[in-house]
């Protein structure tokens, strides 16, 4: 302890010292007749507290005691906070029991005189409660100093030095969201408000069951609807988020200046979805889309593509399904160009494949070295090339694919001003692999035609992002602003998206949004979080604390019956506001995170640490999706078999059109053809 401050020790200790002086002589006059009754009276002191009666503080009954019992008040200003075990935490109420319990004793001591009892009883009662009342008070005090000297002792986590102002305005605009909060500050709980450009990208981070479908994107589904985007949700759970947005699209669709459409593509009910070709005439326009496309599907059906872009197996099968979309695209204005008409032309004779894919000069380059393997009569070489493709391809060959895949029940520029829409995409988790591909193949032609100028604002909302593999992703977060494109990405870690994009690809991902939302994720995700999230000031205690003082009474009067001696030092640091053991422990809808704003709505707290508050669930329970049509197993069985006979009717015309064309007879494979 250093020499001022032990200075001030002592003349606190002083005071207190002379209060107890001040209330012994008090006691001493006025239960003289008790003390004379006891022969504790003698005439030299008889005369000394005769003149301290008749004028002075004595002079009244109660300015002693009130004089006492301030200057042991004062005294806990300089008290050391070593009272009991320095090392137990100190409650609040049990201080205020002692000191409330001793300030009430000592105060209702007098009431012992007001009472039909000898000197001896009055005085013994007055003297015990007076001296029980003012030691209970004195203990209180001791409680007092020990929780403001050691305040580490109730904050064994940290937690109040974590704590940090946040933003506590409703910045609210056309496109904004607005998420209400309640965090922690200086002790006592704050509201608060998470106020989201959309434009600038969000990302929610979450590890299962942290609440982030519950407290974020079902606002986020409400309060887009409400202010008129259109939308597109990827529900990996259907049909949780679609009954959602359903709901909330009767609510708030009144609100469009055009009325949107509301559609629904899953593969479990038949009879509740829409149908749509994302393999298109408008969305396949050009080869550089038929690649994109095919890329979308592989990468989709397997993973592992993704860090084996630039193999040669992998760059083969692309190329061929770049070229069987294409061909399907050039072909009869496109009408056959779907999916499963690709997968069923993929199951044609090579010979016959080979020899109507010829006659387009565009595809020659993608398609020349599986015919020459081919001609050469290399083929297992060839096998191995295309067997990859085959293999990927063959789980999508199902009745249900080809029926959704084949329709046209709307187009996908969602966010046509004309005719506006509000889209949910379905999955299972069961079967996420092969559904996450399909969809991966529409959410990549929907971003395509929807970041474009003079479109109505968008929201796209992808639940569980890493089970779909979205083509050219970072390029929407980074454009998309201009064509006021909000994308909502949602991942359970880093790692997570790390596994299905590549490491490359999901940093890039990870970095782009300029909003983080996360509730509990661990390891790296954490870390790096926590760096972003930043550091604050914060105040560091450091507490000496040295052994009791020697007992009796000068132990005592020196202040040695307030336990021992502490000596505490203050300091700042700079430290992480939210570090990664709080990010890897929060509960169940608490969130961490940050938002970016615009110049048109600076935020000055963008970092938060608080707890979201969802909002309230519906007043009537959920209605079922709306039944588009009655489809019957035996409809989609006979479409399944009418998009196999479409194949080959295709081949068949095409190459007896070559037989009659002697431009294209050459270009026959099949000697018996010839």
């Amino acid at each position: 302890m250093s020499s001022s401050g032990s200075q001030l020790t002592k003349t606190f200790s002083l005071f207190r010292n002379l209060g107890m002086v001040v209330l012994a002589l008090h006691i001493y006059l006025v239960c003289y007749a008790a003390f004379a009754e006891w022969g504790l009276a003698s005439g030299i002191t008889d005369r000394i507290f005769l003149n301290l009666s008749r004028n002075g503080l004595f002079a009244d009954f109660h300015k002693p005691r009130l004089a006492a019992f301030a200057l042991l008040a004062v005294s806990f200003v300089g008290m050391g906070g070593g009272s009991g075990d320095s090392r137990r935490p100190v409650r609040p109420a049990r201080i205020i029991g002692f000191l409330v319990a001793g300030a009430g004793l000592y105060f209702l001591a007098p009431r012992f005189f007001y009472g039909d009892w000898s000197p001896r009883v009055t005085a013994l009662g007055y003297i015990g409660a007076t001296g029980v009342g003012y030691c209970l008070f004195w203990y209180g005090g001791g409680l007092l100093a020990s929780l403001r000297h050691n305040p580490i002792r109730d904050d064994i986590f940290n937690s109040l030095n974590e704590s940090f102002p946040q933003e506590r305005r409703l910045l609210v605009d056309e496109c904004s969201i607005n998420l209400p909060t309640r965090y922690r500050y200086e002790g006592r709980m704050k509201k608060g408000w998470i106020n989201i450009d959309p434009f600038r990208g969000l990302l929610v981070m979450g590890s299962s069951g942290s609440a982030k479908t519950w407290c974020v994107i079902r606002s986020i589904i409400r309060q887009h609807l409400e202010k008129g985007f259109a939308m597109v949700v990827y529900d990996f759970k259907y049909d949780d988020l679609s009954r959602l947005t359903w709901h909330y699209y009767r609510l708030y669709k009144a609100n469009y200046e055009k009325k949107p459409r509301f559609y629904v593509i899953n593969f479990r009910e038949l009879s509740r979805s829409h149908r749509c070709n994302p393999l298109g005439p408008t969305i396949i326009r050009d080869m550089a889309d038929a690649s994109e496309a095919a890329r979308t599907i592989l990468m989709g059906l397997n993973p592992d593509f993704v860090e084996r872009q630039g193999d040669f197996w992998i760059e083969s099968a692309n190329s061929f399904l770049t070229a069987l979309i294409w061909y399907l695209r050039k072909v009869e204005g496109g009408r056959h160009c779907t999916l499963p008409h690709v997968i069923e032309l993929l199951q044609v004779d090579y010979a016959d494949l080979f020899s109507i894919l010829r006659t387009e000069p565009d595809i020659a380059s993608h398609i020349n070295p599986f015919v020459l393997a081919y001609v050469r009569g290399v083929k297992e070489t060839l096998d191995n090339q295309l067997a990859s493709l085959k293999i990927a391809l063959s789980r999508l060959s199902s009745p249900a694919l080809y029926y959704v895949m084949t329709g046209d029940d709307f187009t996908l520029d969602i966010n046509n001003p004309l005719a506006p829409k509000v889209l949910c995409l379905g999955s299972d988790p069961r079967v996420s692999t092969t559904y996450g591909a399909v969809i991966s193949l529409y959410i990549t032609a929907i971003n395509r035609l929807v970041n474009r100028r003079g479109g109505l604002r968008s929201s796209h909302i992808y639940d569980e992002m890493p089970t779909v593999r979205i083509h050219q992703l970072n390029e929407l977060l980074a454009t998309g602003r201009s064509n006021q494109v909000a994308v909502t990405m949602c991942v359970q870690d880093a790692s997570q998206l790390r596994l299905h994009y590549g490491r490359a690809q999901a940093d890039v991902i990870l970095n782009l949004p300029g909003s983080i939302i996360s509730g509990q994720v661990g390891g790296d995700t954490a870390r790096v979080l926590s760096e972003r999230i930043g550091k604050v000031v914060q105040l560091r205690h450091s507490v000496h604390e040295s052994a009791a003082g020697s007992g009796g009474a000068s132990g005592f009067f020196s202040g040695g019956a307030s336990g021992p001696s502490v000596s505490v030092s203050h300091s700042t640091n700079l430290d992480y506001a939210v570090p990664v053991s709080r990010i890897s422990t929060l509960s169940s809808g608490e969130f961490v995170g940050f938002v970016a704003d615009n110049p048109r709505r600076p935020v000055a707290q963008k970092a938060f640490h608080c707890r979201i508050l969802p909002d309230p669930d519906p007043a009537v329970p959920l209605a079922p999706l709306p039944l588009v049509r009655q489809v019957t197993p035996g409809d989609v069985q006979a479409h399944f078999l009418a998009v196999k006979a479409d194949i080959a009717g295709l081949v068949s015309s095409h190459l007896a059109l070559m037989l009659r064309t002697p431009a294209f007879t050459p270009l026959i494979l099949n000697s018996e053809r010839v």
